[in-house]
């Protein structure tokens, strides 16, 4: 995959629709996309994440695939975002991986934790705090099961380029606003 192009969705303000919950239901909308059109060729960034995502959501990719993307895809869209065309990143743009964060210590940890070992570890366990990295709530079309996916931005491996996954994480891509 080579990420040399992209294309920015911007979420629409609804009043009676909160914009993380807009996020949410486009990254769902994404994913079901990508599981369509092949995984690893297309990757995500979220240029305005800090405590949350923000109201951009940025596709990489090549521009064939982009465009080959885009006409289905995008066309469930327009109620809830804008987007527009297809651009070349910029290439001296630092590259970011957005990759999935596996929260320790939060309540299904802590279920698992009993399950294997008994309600006696939590004693040894310190108390779960709130992480402050960004998420996003998502449902999984096979089981039906809701679960909360946080993400983390992190510099690139120096061992070359991972191919995205199901989710458009893990790449490395350019980063700028």
């Amino acid at each position: 995959m080579s990420p040399d192009h992209y294309r920015d969705f911007h979420l629409t303000t609804q009043a009676e629709i909160p914009a993380p919950l807009m996020m949410s239901r486009l990254f769902q909308y994404l994913h079901s996309g990508i599981m369509q059109f092949g995984v690893g060729r297309i990757a995500v960034s979220f240029p305005e994440a800090h405590v949350t995502l923000g109201q951009v959501l940025r596709l990489h990719g090549s521009q064939t695939d982009l465009e080959a993307f885009g006409t289905d895809w995008v066309q469930n869209l327009k109620r809830m975002t804008r987007y527009g065309d297809i651009e070349v990143a910029p290439g001296k743009a630092p590259l970011k991986v957005t990759q999935r964060h596996r929260v320790e210590g939060g309540p299904a940890w802590r279920r698992r934790l009993v399950r294997r070992h008994g309600e006696g570890v939590l004693a040894n366990v310190p108390a779960y705090t709130e992480p402050r990295t960004p998420y996003i709530h998502m449902q999984s079309a096979s089981t039906g099961q809701k679960f909360v996916m946080h993400l983390k931005l992190m510099d690139p491996p120096q061992v070359g380029r991972n191919a995205p996954d199901s989710y458009g994480l893990g790449s490395a891509v350019p980063q700028f606003v």
